[in-house]
């Protein structure tokens, strides 16, 4: 049977220390055996209260996704990392996607419109 793991914690507004904990959990998780581990929505970055100010909380250039691929592929572990604030080409969107530890791709599972830019 599939061993599943929650990965629960409170994101601050540090993104590296973020992702360290993020990493521990899922070495965590993965060493104690689990197919998939499952992080909190927004697991890398909260929004700022100025969403004209996005620059670093936003993945505009897929340093998130890439830095959660590389994760799950060196656990063997398979990852849904919350989800990642990213650029539609006019808004930002909060994607959700399911990373397979076996595959360098990611296939997408939500996407929602967090905020407009007119």
């Amino acid at each position: 049977m599939p061993k599943l793991a929650v990965c629960q914690h409170i994101p601050g507004s540090d993104i590296e220390a973020n992702f360290r904990t993020v990493e521990r959990l899922v070495r965590e998780a993965a060493a104690q055996g689990a197919d998939l581990a499952v992080l909190p929505e927004f697991a890398s970055s909260l929004p700022h209260e100025d969403p004209d100010n996005d620059s670093n909380w936003v993945d505009d250039d897929g340093t998130f996704l890439s830095r959660y691929r590389d994760l799950a592929r060196e656990c063997h572990i398979n990852l849904v990392p919350g989800t990642i604030p990213e650029w539609d080409g006019k808004d930002v969107v909060n994607t959700a996607v399911f990373i397979d530890r076996r595959e360098p791709f990611y296939i997408p599972i939500k996407t929602q419109l967090m905020a407009s830019r007119a």
